[in-house]
């Protein structure tokens, strides 16, 4: 059998390119998420331009604020609120042991006993809208009802004169005595202030070897016909005994 020679007259040929016709190329298809990097990148160009433009330092590394701007506001306002708080707490602190020392501070206006004499030996009394504490080394000694009598007594072991004895009792002697003052079957306050003396003349050393002897006594006394009138004395103690004594110890000095 003979093929048909289809390059003979008459036979129809078909061109090379209707034979096979060329296939049109696909779109190209764009990435959502390179669509969405590309819309992020373009807006923080646009906001990094816009603040730049308005002279601020650009962090390249703060993408969500290059200018820092945001970071200087949370700084401003962590540091206030942590100074508010520490303002709070020292005022918290102040307010709660005020109320503390004021707990435990004795009324004498309800009658002297020897539990609030106590109490203003150990935590202190009223005066001038603060507590004032007696001196370390005082004790109760008695309460004669029948007389109104409050006697207390101070062992001075720290003093080195009798001057400084009386200067470290008198303020708050009278601070006290006018808190059982407030009682009125009070009538008076004696405090006897016992320190360091001289076995052989009795006299005031303040030499912790020495015994302890009364050195001086303050009485404070309400005056029966005013009773809004009040006297204190001292008895055993010479002021101008006091200066000479000084003054010979500065000159062994």
């Amino acid at each position: 059998m003979e093929r048909e020679d289809s390059s003979r007259p008459g036979s129809p040929q078909t061109p090379d390119n209707e034979a096979c016709p060329p296939k049109s190329a696909a779109p190209a298809k764009t990435s959502p998420n390179h669509a969405a990097t590309s819309s992020l990148a373009d807006r923080e160009l646009e906001r990094v331009k816009e603040k730049s433009e308005a002279g601020g330092a650009l962090d390249p590394l703060a993408l969500d604020d290059p200018t820092g701007l945001s970071v200087e506001h949370v700084v401003l306002r962590v540091g206030i609120a942590v100074a508010l708080v520490i303002v709070v707490g020292i005022l918290f602190a102040q307010v709660a042991c005020k109320n503390m020392q004021l707990s435990g501070v004795p009324n004498f206006a309800s009658g002297a006993t020897e539990s609030k004499v106590q109490s203003a030996i150990e935590k202190g009394v009223m005066w001038g809208g603060e507590v004032v504490k007696l001196p370390e080394g005082t004790s109760f000694t008695s309460y004669d009802s029948s007389t109104g009598t409050l006697t207390v007594t101070i062992d001075d072991e720290r003093s080195r004169s009798v001057d400084g004895a009386i200067a470290s009792a008198q303020t708050p002697v009278m601070a006290f005595a006018m808190n059982a003052f407030e009682d009125v079957a009070v009538q008076s306050i004696v405090v006897h202030v016992n320190a360091h003396v001289s076995e052989e003349s009795g006299s005031f050393t303040g030499k912790s070897s020495d015994p302890m002897g009364e050195v001086f006594t303050i009485v404070w006394q309400r005056d029966p016909m005013e009773s809004e009138k009040y006297t204190c004395t001292i008895t055993g103690y010479d002021p101008m005994e006091s200066a000479m004594e000084s003054a010979g110890a500065s000159e062994d000095a």
